[in-house]
């Protein structure tokens, strides 16, 4: 366990300089999770508090209404933001020159002191609404004083924005009297929690009580996939008129669940690679996917991925990127796509979500949708000939003959035939072209084979 100093009542460490403190650095809650479960406490050494991690150096004391207090308020603050850890039973001592709190040393807590059940309760009771999925882990911290410790974390992912604020009860003043029928509006920001005025709190019942119908007419029509498809383009930073294509997986009736969002799915799903290694599909070893708030972003130059925690998988992206274009040249007329790049985009997206989302959530189907815009009328795009000793189908090169193509598509459970599905409708619809176009297709069993299109290298 590393030891650096202990902290005195005056905020300094005790046996350590300000020269001898650590460099700060800034980690993801997924790293602080991963660090901690693989047991290398040492390399969380200089972690600094930030919007979404924050070091306590004790448990919460349910005994007094104080701690009580702050574990509502400390949880509720992450809920209002973007989610978030609470690590208890780390010290902390103060960067000089970054002016922020970091991890020095891991004295962690006594096996037993946090009660989730108990912690439960009181987050149940004291906050409103209730702030979901809320996760306890327990990590071995070596010993301390001869005696077995533990450090706790608690994570708190990112809420839905229809059910903010959460709102707690200040059940204590800052003299530890308590309060009754008071209320407070806790929210993370940076390194600290910020408490909203009162004002800022009756504008927001006062809007309510004036448009709450509308509101709650728009609730009831938001779709989560809509959602993340908004925040797919958000990340991608395309917006029209750019030519651009989105694929949108979404689970049905699931029956199972992330089983470690913030740890070991996330390193999972940074090994995900494409099933040939020259592919031009998501590469997530390339992409390094953060988690922000309630989902996985991977995202390049106009195109990005997302993966929600509920499962839904989107892919929005210009088709001007450097895969679609791949082989292009000047001289080129409109926008000619690399018909391998289109293959591989959409059939790799259906294989992330089948065979890492599926293999988790095991949703009974899928809805897949595949839309493309702004094919017309400037630049026109177009599917370009196969290059090379291979000879092109004559109706080669095929200019869009539609400005828009949607396709929703209900899964059959194999990815290699719903991609075929996905595709042949999308050749059809935006280039007038039968299947046997596509690369890679295989029309006598209706399915994708992605090795396959080795051999068109």
């Amino acid at each position: 366990m590393y030891q650096a100093g202990r902290l005195r009542a005056d905020g300094n460490v005790s046996g350590t300089g300000a020269a001898d403190l650590p460099q700060p650095k800034r980690l993801l809650p997924t790293d602080v999770v991963v660090t901690l479960s693989e047991g290398r406490h040492h390399d969380l050494v200089g972690a600094q508090e930030t919007d979404q991690v924050d070091f306590k150096s004790r448990s919460y004391e349910l005994s007094r209404d104080k701690d009580k207090q702050d574990l509502v308020a400390d949880v509720a603050a992450f809920a209002n933001a973007r989610g978030g850890i609470l690590v208890l039973g780390v010290e902390t001592a103060e960067a000089p020159a970054e002016r922020v709190e970091m991890a020095v040393s891991f004295e962690g807590h006594q096996l037993g002191a946090v009660s989730e059940e108990q912690y439960r309760k009181v987050l149940h009771d004291r906050i409103t609404p209730l702030v979901r999925d809320v996760r306890f882990r327990t990590f071995d911290a070596g010993s301390n004083d001869g005696a077995a410790s533990v450090v706790t974390v608690i994570e708190i992912p990112a809420q839905p924005d229809r059910d903010k604020p959460f709102i707690v009860d200040r059940l204590v003043n800052d003299d530890d009297h308590r309060i009754s029928h008071a209320i407070g509006w806790p929210e993370r920001s940076g390194d600290s929690t910020f408490w909203h005025p009162k004002e800022r709190i009756q504008q927001l019942i006062a809007t309510g009580h004036r448009f709450g119908e509308q509101l709650a007419l728009q609730n009831d029509e938001s779709n989560a996939a809509d959602v993340e498809m908004e925040a797919a383009w958000a990340a991608s930073g395309v917006e029209p008129p750019t030519p651009r294509l989105s694929v949108q997986l979404v689970p049905q009736e699931s029956s199972g669940a992330f089983a470690d969002f913030f740890g070991r799915d996330a390193m999972d799903l940074r090994q995900w690679a494409p099933l040939r290694s020259a592919g031009f599909g998501w590469s997530l070893q390339w992409h390094a996917p953060q988690l922000s708030g309630n989902r996985f972003v991977a995202s390049d130059d106009e195109a990005a991925l997302l993966m929600s925690r509920d499962g839904i998988v989107t892919v929005a992206t210009s088709l001007r990127t450097r895969s679609f274009m791949w082989g292009a040249s000047t001289q080129d007329v409109g926008l000619p796509l690399n018909r391998f790049a289109v293959t591989e985009w959409i059939t790799e997206v259906v294989r992330l979500a089948y065979e890492f989302v599926g293999g988790r959530l095991y949703p009974a189907n899928w809805e897949i949708c595949v839309v493309a815009h702004d094919l017309l009328p400037d630049p026109v795009v177009s599917l370009r000939p196969v290059v090379g000793p291979f000879i092109a189908p004559p109706m080669f090169p095929a200019n869009a003959t539609t400005k828009e193509v949607g396709i929703r598509v209900a899964g059959t459970g194999n990815w290699q035939t719903d991609s075929y599905l996905v595709l042949a409708e999308f050749y059809g619809q935006g280039f007038g072209q039968p299947p046997p176009a596509i690369i890679g297709a295989d029309p006598a069993t209706k399915t994708i084979d992605l090795l396959s299109l080795n051999n068109f290298r």
